[in-house]
């Protein structure tokens, strides 16, 4: 019996909150609007990217139109900055802990897949991952296969089930494709969401910390120690 566990990437294996703040402002600058604070920005995040934006007063015909504008001051502005970024607390052991045990890591993610596995492997966590699927480039973030589709997707061609699978992100992402697709849902604070919004969605399990997730799991799939 094997198990499948999915991992958003930003803010909830990657502590990276701080980059993608800045990256924003420097977008938002780039698209001629005034700076914002941390708080307006997880009040305010969200996927697609363009309810974002639209949220802090950019139209949306202008920013689809501005799109590589917008990115090209966004991503080396992220980039320089999520070199300095850590694993979000108790990330390696984990998917240590996960990777004895008969289940596959799957990391999904937004966010640009060589991005994604050049910090996993600065950060020596890419020996524990087992599949990524994120975006190839910066403008297919909102033009290509959204993570749903992409993971309903993945779970078909490689035979895994709903009821041996869980998904945890920072985002109001996970709980949606959760609920939608029928998997077990764990949502973490201290991400690009406030935690008065992550409330409101219906996920099974909201933490402050992965080091809560072992003990979950024992519990629902009731994993060996």
């Amino acid at each position: 019996m094997t198990y499948l566990a999915i991992f958003d990437w930003n803010g909830t294996l990657f502590d990276d909150f701080s980059a993608n703040f800045e990256g924003a402002n420097a977008a938002l600058a780039a698209l001629g609007k005034d700076p914002i604070s941390e708080a307006t920005y997880l009040e305010t995040f969200d996927f697609p990217i363009l309810h974002f934006y639209k949220r802090n007063g950019i139209n949306v015909d202008d920013y689809l139109e501005e799109l590589s504008y917008a990115n090209n001051a966004f991503f080396p502005v992220y980039e320089k900055l999520a070199l300095a970024c850590p694993a979000r607390d108790g990330a390696k052991e984990l998917l240590a802990w996960l990777q004895e045990r008969p289940v596959k890591i799957l990391i999904l993610s937004n966010h640009i897949e060589e991005s994604i596995r050049s910090n996993l492997q600065r950060l020596d966590l890419l020996p524990h991952i087992d599949h990524i699927s994120g975006n190839p480039h910066d403008n297919d973030i909102i033009r290509k296969m959204n993570k749903q589709e992409r993971l309903n997707r993945f779970m078909k061609d490689h035979g895994f089930t709903a009821d041996r699978a869980f998904i945890i992100g920072d985002s109001l992402e996970e709980p949606d494709i959760a609920k939608n697709l029928g998997l077990l849902s764990i949502s973490i604070t201290g991400g690009c969401i406030s935690e008065g919004r992550l409330r409101k969605k219906r996920q099974d399990y909201l933490i402050d910390t992965l080091r809560d997730v072992q003990q979950i799991l024992q519990k629902e799939w009731e994993l060996e120690e």
